[in-house]
Formats: structure tokens, C-alpha cells, sequence
């Protein structure tokens, strides 16, 4: 869930699922017009992962849902795969997680430590992404840490292009002179 997860952690995540075997499916659900989504791009391109292109046309990302669809679609339909890996702190997936458990394949969670409970119980093992990375100063930068930074320099980038147009309008204009 790419909507979700940090890229910066991505390949702790799959040493740490290459644990448990080979990866036969590998796919990154988001949107990735989104500028949150920067650094998904090159990890795709990197490992070759297969990112699912989603769009958002309503307030709930549509990721969520073909990730689910998908997912379903190789439970019932390739026994090839026998254990499933979903990486979100999103409970939207307990659902599917149940599902999964219930056909009798092991179902592996991993997120941040704020995921919430209902989603670790329906997972046979939950990964707390936190206990993974290593840490400077007890300090992890999440995606809602980014998100509040890539905000914060964007107020600035605009206030100080405030200032410049400001600048250049008293400068420039004859009636301030």
C-alpha cells in the first residue's frame, strides 16, 4: 500500500519478508501522479516491482480496493502462492486479512506501530515496521512526518515567492517611486 508506507523503508521490508520465501507476486498499489508517491517510482524501477496505477476520484483512494480485488483474485485462483505479505497500517485490510487466513494461507501484516488492532489480530504474524529500521536519535520520519515537512517548505516556497513578487512590484512600479 504505497499510499501508506514509507519508500525510504522499503528494503528492510523485503529483507525481512524474503525471510519467510520467494516473492512470486510483487506489487505496489498507489497513485502515482500523487507527489507523495515520488519515491515509490524508483524503488518499482529498482526492484522491479510491479506498481499498480490507481487513481483518486473520491475521498478514499481507490488503491485500497484493487489491492483487495487483486489479492482475492489470487486466493482463489493460483495455488501457487501460500503465503500473502500486506504492508499497511490501514485496518481497511482486517477484512481481507481474515479471508486470507480463513482459506488457510498464511497471512503476514506489516506497519507502523499506530496500526491499529483490529488489522495485527487478523494477521497470523504483524510486523511493526518501527522494530525493523534502524533509528537516529529514537527518531523515524513517517509518511505523515513528510507530509507535514513537504507542507511546511511549501508555505515557505510561497511566502518568500510572496516576497520576491512583492519586491519586484515596488521596484518596478513608478507609483512606489
Amino acid at each position: 500500500d504505497g499510499d501508506n508506507i514509507s519508500p525510504s523503508h522499503y528494503e528492510i521490508l523485503l529483507n525481512e519478508i524474503r525471510k519467510n520465501g520467494r516473492i512470486i507476486v510483487h506489487r505496489l498499489y498507489a497513485d502515482f501522479m500523487s507527489q507523495n508517491i515520488k519515491g515509490w517510482k524508483d524503488i518499482c524501477v529498482k526492484f522491479g516491482i510491479r506498481g499498480m496505477q490507481t487513481f483518486r476520484l473520491a475521498k478514499k483512494e481507490s488503491s485500497d480496493n484493487e489491492l483487495i480485488v487483486d489479492c482475492m483474485s489470487l486466493l482463489y485462483g493460483n495455488s501457487n502462492v501460500q503465503t500473502f505479505v500486506i504492508v499497511s497500517s490501514d485496518s481497511d485490510f482486517s477484512s481481507l486479512a481474515n479471508e486470507i487466513r480463513l482459506r488457510g494461507t498464511f497471512c503476514i501484516g506489516m506497519g507502523y506501530k499506530h496500526t491499529p488492532e483490529k488489522l495485527r489480530s487478523h494477521c497470523d504474524k504483524f510486523i511493526v515496521i518501527e522494530n525493523l529500521v534502524p533509528t537516529t536519535n529514537n527518531k523515524i520520519i513517517t509518511l505523515e512526518k513528510r507530509q507535514d515537512v513537504a507542507i511546511r517548505d511549501f508555505i515557505i516556497n510561497y511566502f518568500e515567492f510572496f516576497i520576491i513578487c512583492l519586491f519586484f512590484i515596488i521596484c518596478c512600479n513608478p507609483f512606489y517611486q
